[in-house]
């Protein structure tokens, strides 16, 4: 089924970044930037994401424990600050264009981003070189249903040996406020990890009894 998946993925990349002759559909501006408040998300792996509310420094989603974390609206960046038992870590994304989000097919950035981690009373930091375009919008289905979608690309750097880490690859739905795919290669050893969208329940649906038994089903 995963193969199945990930070449239907695979023809959805070469349409929507202009790799194949597939034509594509007209190009489309997303206007639902956040989902809902209390939306929850639930993905094949048996993730949950659940949109807590919108704050200036960034929107507060909770995992599916309930332990709450910040990130911005836009899902390329990553989370701004977790933590973990003992382990803290915070990540800021520099140069970003703002008027690459809310996304707009065709539209391109470059940025940084600094990423930095505390444990045991050390700090350790990282810096990348992010390069990403947002292609034409394409229909996708998942186990949640059918999408219309704008399909984001990355390739990430190491700032200090400009090779290439990753291909991150996003497919965003503007009806949902939020990615229904997600794909992050490993540039070095080639594995891929994807998830897609099982289902997404808004507030009065989501109960933890029910969310427990969806996770279940979903794969978790």
């Amino acid at each position: 089924m995963l193969s199945v998946r990930m070449n239907a993925v695979a023809l959805l990349v070469c349409a929507a970044f202009g790799a194949c002759a597939t034509p594509a559909l007209a190009p489309v501006a997303a206007t639902h930037v956040s989902p809902d408040p209390g939306t929850v998300f639930l993905f094949d792996d048996g993730r949950v994401e659940r949109f807590v509310r919108r704050e200036p420094e960034g929107d507060i989603w909770a995992t599916r424990s309930g332990r709450e974390y910040r990130r911005s609206s836009n899902p390329i960046l990553p989370i701004r600050s977790w933590s973990v038992g003992n382990r803290q870590g915070e990540s800021e994304a520099f140069g970003l264009n703002r008027q690459f989000w809310p996304p707009v097919s065709g539209s391109k950035a470059q940025f940084r981003v600094l990423h930095t981690a505390f444990a045991d009373g050390r700090e350790r930091r990282t810096a990348q070189a992010w390069s990403c375009r947002i292609g034409s919008n394409a229909i996708l289905r998942v186990d949640a249903g059918e999408f219309s979608v704008l399909p984001i690309e990355c390739d990430v750097y190491s700032v200090a040996t400009q090779r290439l880490l990753e291909r991150r690859r996003w497919w965003w739905s503007a009806e949902l406020g939020h990615y229904i795919a997600r794909s992050f290669q490993d540039m070095r050893t080639g594995e891929i990890s994807q998830i897609e969208l099982c289902a997404a329940l808004p507030d009065y649906r989501a109960a933890n009894a029910k969310l427990e038994a969806l996770a279940k089903a979903c794969g978790g």
